[in-house]
């Protein structure tokens, strides 16, 4: 059975890539070639000079996302998440661990978990909205039963609607629908929002920055120790009746295959904390996803973006790794003149995603860079300029080429660098 119609798409995440390979040789008595680390490498060859713009698809065979899947976060703004658990995974696979469809990382596991140690979580009352490189390390936890991922294969298992198998993805969004149905109640009985907010609920969105004026006023409002009594009692009964009807809703069309505490539940404006005591993101502490040795996403600067994402594609399909971007999504469904529409920063839709590839476009000489998404395969979209949600029915702009089969979209570099505003290269901690 399908969500009810009031469910929301995805709104993108707000706010604005990198990889080159080493020969160490022994031949007729010369000595070995001394070995650098990754960034003194970078700094010898120069990142553009040297490979111009050469083809590589780091999911060619070979490469390290060869055999990472395409994630999709549904109606879940937590790009950031998914893009965090496939860049943990493909440094998994070129460690050698087990690379099949069950050892596939949870991005909803991990932002769950981000969210719920987020030290300022106090304001973030949502799993939407988050940063790569302050994922990572949640990872990479020294406490041994939270160190690692939830396999996503497992984490779906527990699911099934009357159509058949659902991800932990597809009824997290179910749930949000539900919930933001009665968010938006409270918030039109109150007076106390814009119509746009009342449209677009906190819970939906997807900002990568933290600071969000307008989302912290709306969840401020929303806490319980800023209403009066009517106000609270207001809040009682909405939020009371949306659990009623979340429970009852997903007794009669979901199949769980592990035990919900809907008695525990709480009319409460925290989907996180709703997550948590639904137990969605929980996988048995014996088969967490591990990896040999670790690795930080060192934010690089973004004066230069391609520059920085070439020189991590130069170091060619062997040892390259993908490259993280915060960026401006608008250039995904509105071209090369997204930036002409944009009136101010926050029509920014801000979007996490990895940048897997680059070739030369034979027909405008130009060189492209390969986007790897977090919505899916085998499905095209277009973005919405004024909601910022993916339109299922639509393609990317015509600008650019998808092969949505492999959930990648090809954006030209000009275009790509001005949209950029964070880029994140893996950087090894430990090997071993």
């Amino acid at each position: 059975m399908d969500f009810p119609s009031n469910q929301k798409l995805p709104i993108l995440s707000k706010r604005r890539l990198l990889f080159f390979i080493v020969v160490v040789g022994f031949c007729f008595g010369i000595p070995p070639v001394p070995k650098f680390t990754r960034d003194q490498v970078r700094e010898i060859r120069s990142p553009a000079s040297s490979k111009g713009c050469s083809d590589i698809r780091l999911d060619d065979l070979g490469g390290a996302m060869e055999k990472v899947a395409v994630r999709n976060q549904r109606s879940i703004g937590n790009c950031y998440a998914h893009t965090a658990a496939q860049m943990y995974d493909a440094w998994r696979f070129k460690h050698d661990e087990k690379a099949d469809r069950q050892h596939q990382s949870s991005g909803f596991e991990i932002g769950q978990r981000f969210k719920l140690h987020d030290p300022i979580r106090f304001r973030d009352s949502s799993i939407d909205g988050g940063f790569v490189q302050k994922v990572i390390p949640v990872i990479f936890e020294n406490e041994a039963k939270k160190r690692g991922t939830c396999s996503e294969a497992e984490l779906n298992s527990v699911f099934r609607s009357g159509n058949g198998p659902m991800t932990v993805d597809e009824f997290a969004s179910g749930i949000m629908g539900l919930f933001n149905k009665y968010r938006s109640e409270f918030y039109r009985s109150r007076g106390r929002i814009s119509d746009d907010d009342i449209r677009h609920p906190v819970a939906v969105q997807d900002r990568t920055q933290v600071a969000s004026p307008a989302r912290d006023r709306r969840n401020a409002d929303f806490a319980p120790r800023n209403f009066g009594d009517s106000e609270a009692e207001l809040r009682r009964d909405i939020l009371g009746r949306g659990i009623v009807e979340l429970k009852t809703y997903l007794l009669n069309h979901y199949t769980v295959n592990a035990p919900i505490r809907f008695d525990s539940l709480k009319a409460d404006g925290d989907t996180v904390d709703m997550f948590e005591t639904l137990g969605l993101a929980f996988c048995d502490p014996s088969h967490r996803l591990f990896s040999q040795g670790e690795f930080k996403a060192r934010n690089l600067s973004t004066r230069k973006a391609l520059n920085e994402i070439d020189s991590e594609l130069n170091q060619g399909l062997n040892e390259a790794y993908p490259v993280g971007i915060s960026y401006c999504a608008n250039i995904l469904g509105e071209g090369r003149n997204a930036f002409q529409r944009l009136k101010n920063d926050d029509e920014c839709l801000n979007h996490a995603s990895l940048v897997i590839g680059r070739r030369t476009n034979q027909k405008t000489n130009r060189c492209e860079y390969a986007i790897r998404n977090t919505w899916g395969a085998a499905r095209n979209f277009s973005i919405d300029s004024h909601s910022g949600r993916p339109r299922a029915d639509g393609n990317y702009h015509p600008d650019w080429t998808a092969e949505p089969e492999k959930g990648v979209v090809w954006v030209e570099g000009e275009t790509l660098e001005k949209s950029v505003y964070e880029v994140q290269i893996m950087e090894p901690l430990r090997e071993r």
